[in-house]
């Protein structure tokens, strides 16, 4: 009897023990919003640590220098002329250059116009105590890699849920009925944009009004091609949502409110935050050698700021300094309008080929962006062109013989720092 019982009570041990096996092994299945929200993470961090901070880090660029000239020769040889028709033509107030004359006119004769001559960056070079006699002017070119922008658009490519298209090659005048139907102009005008196609507001696939208490799931931004006179936007579904959650790079949602001017003086984010090298773009230093490689003059460029407008006939966007430096987008003309002209819009940073296209970052962050192409987060750029002035005195100016320009950590401050040696 003892060992039957025995026998019983390992039997009775061994069915609990398989009992409690069978139930501590239960089926559980992810369901697929948990697999799609765990690839967006992915995805989102890709796009912000692949793309975006290589981009802010100046690491992605390619950069040359055109013909340094002394600015008073320059101003001889690039004069502008005022007094024609400002119907016929996008120059600024009446005022043509050879470059704009020769975009629309299929003659030369830009000498025999009449007219009144003006000396390009003349007033903005007074306003700010510039020398022309004193000071050098050197043309910039800053582009992405070849290789990073086609991998760039392979992504946004592979990423959109919708893709608009525009292209801005042989624009109408911005005042012509026909403009008042062009789709770009439209889109992408300054003054209250309204987009058509199905990114836009009005445009079909994205609801025209987003309740304040509800985040869209829209996440608009585009990409500008200067080179192909184009621009493509991408709706990147989600990604407001992810970046807002993932925390480190939420600031993408409204760049504007880590590089421009607060509506009174309110903001999103906190100023540690706002502080942090990965929130900050990286500061452009120019130095200037002599013939034996010692530095003459160095200066650091902070590219964390929005733009001003320079106030003159012959400038556009861009940062001055008195007594320093003049850092001027470069339109391919001293007489186009920039935000009139060639791709239409304010350039709200200076220095990095990621901007905002539809809000002046000097009036305040006011607009809710990304949700519509409309207003979209920001843009990517392909190229910009830049126009450099810096004030020397006559020996260094004798002495430059090359110039080196590249990108070091980026400043919290609007501070700028000139080096003589």
């Amino acid at each position: 009897m003892k060992l039957l019982k025995s026998i019983t009570f390992l039997i009775s041990v061994l069915t609990c023990t398989l009992l409690s096996a069978q139930e501590a092994s239960k089926n559980f299945k992810i369901s697929e919003s948990e697999l799609v929200d765990k690839d967006l993470s992915s995805k989102v961090i890709t796009f912000a640590e692949d793309f975006i901070q290589p981009i802010m880090r100046g690491e992605v660029y390619d950069i040359s220098i055109g013909e340094i000239k002394v600015v008073s020769e320059y101003q001889k040889n690039n004069p502008i002329k005022c007094g024609f028709d400002v119907n016929l033509t996008f120059s600024r107030n009446g005022c043509h250059d050879r470059n704009s004359y020769y975009k629309w006119h299929d003659i030369d004769l830009f000498n025999e116009e009449p007219g009144t001559t003006f000396d390009p960056f003349n007033t903005v070079l007074n306003k700010y105590e510039i020398n022309p006699k004193k000071s050098l002017i050197v043309p910039i070119k800053i582009q992405l890699k070849k290789d990073f922008q086609k991998n760039l658009i392979n992504f946004l490519e592979a990423e959109t849920n919708g893709m608009d298209y525009y292209s801005y090659n042989n624009l109408p005048l911005l005042w012509d009925q026909e403009a008042f139907n062009n789709a770009y102009i439209r889109c992408m005008r300054t003054d209250v944009p309204r987009c058509k196609k199905s990114l836009g507001r009005y445009g079909g696939n994205l609801p025209n009004y987003i309740p304040e208490e509800v985040s869209p799931d829209s996440f608009v931004i585009n990409f500008t091609n200067r080179k192909l006179e184009e621009v493509t936007f991408y709706n990147l579904k989600n990604y407001r949502q992810e970046l807002l959650k993932t925390r480190k790079h939420r600031f993408l949602t409204n760049l504007c409110d880590v590089s421009g001017e607060k509506v009174g003086n309110l903001s999103l984010f906190s100023t540690s935050y706002r502080s942090q090298d990965h929130v900050r773009l990286n500061d452009i230093v120019v130095t200037f050698f002599d013939s034996d490689d010692n530095e003459i003059h160095r200066i650091i460029i902070n590219t964390q700021q929005p733009t001003d407008s320079l106030g003159s006939t012959g400038s556009t966007y861009g940062i001055a300094y008195k007594n320093n430096f003049i850092f001027a987008y470069d339109y391919g003309s001293n007489a186009l309008k920039g935000k009139k002209s060639e791709d239409l819009g304010y350039r709200a940073m200076i220095g990095h080929l990621m901007t905002d296209t539809r809000r002046d970052f000097n009036r305040g962050c006011l607009n809710p962006v990304g949700v519509w192409a409309d207003y979209p987060a920001f843009s990517l750029v392909s190229n910009y062109e830049y126009n450099l002035i810096v004030e020397l005195n006559e020996k260094l100016i004798q002495q430059v013989s090359s110039v080196d320009i590249k990108y070091v950590t980026g400043s919290a401050s609007t501070d700028v720092m000139a080096i003589h040696r």
